[in-house]
C-alpha cells in the first residue's frame, strides 16, 4: 500500500510500501511465538528503514502514529492495554518511535520467556513424576525379591 503525505505547510509526496505486522503465532505454542518474533524483527527493520529514510523529517508523534497504524488491531489492543499513557499530550517529553518499538519488542520477548518458563516447569514436574514412579517400582521389586 502506498502513502502520500500532503500538508498545507509543506508538500511532500512519498510513495513507499508500508510495513504491516503479522501477529500470527501470538496465541500458540513455541513455534508460533518464534514465528511472531521473526515477524516483529522484519516489521521493526522495515519501520526503522522508513524512519531513517523517507520519514526522517517527521515528528515523533507522527512516527508513533505510523507505528500504531502499521501494527494493526492486535498491536493497538496491546498498546492501549499497556502503554496508552505514553502518548498522552500532557507529557513534557512524549515517547518517540524508538521507545515504542522497544516496548513492543520487550513485550514479545517477555511473552516468549513466560512460555519457556512454563515449559521448564512442566518438564520439572514430569521428571519428578518419573523419579517417584521409579522409586516406587524399585521398592516393589525389592519387596518381591525378598518374598
Amino acid at each position: 500500500m502506498d502513502v502520500c503525505l500532503d500538508r498545507p505547510d509543506y508538500k511532500v509526496n512519498l510513495f513507499f510500501e508500508q510495513p504491516s505486522m503479522n501477529w500470527d503465532g501470538f496465541v500458540g505454542g513455541y513455534d508460533g511465538l518464534s514465528r511472531l518474533k521473526k515477524n516483529w524483527e522484519k516489521f521493526e527493520n522495515h519501520a526503522r528503514a522508513l524512519f531513517q529514510g523517507p520519514l526522517s523529517k517527521e515528528s515523533k508523534s507522527v512516527k508513533c502514529g505510523f507505528i500504531l497504524v502499521w501494527v494493526g488491531d492486535t498491536g493497538r489492543d496491546i498498546f492501549h492495554c499497556r502503554w496508552n499513557n505514553l502518548l498522552h499530550p500532557d507529557y513534557d517529553d512524549p515517547v518517540g518511535p524508538e521507545e515504542l518499538l522497544r516496548n513492543f519488542r520487550l513485550f514479545i520477548n517477555c511473552k516468549i520467556q513466560s512460555h519457556l518458563s512454563f515449559l521448564a516447569w512442566l518438564v520439572a514436574i514430569f521428571v519428578c513424576i518419573i523419579i517417584i514412579l521409579s522409586l516406587c517400582l524399585n521398592a516393589d521389586l525389592r519387596r518381591l525379591k525378598r518374598d
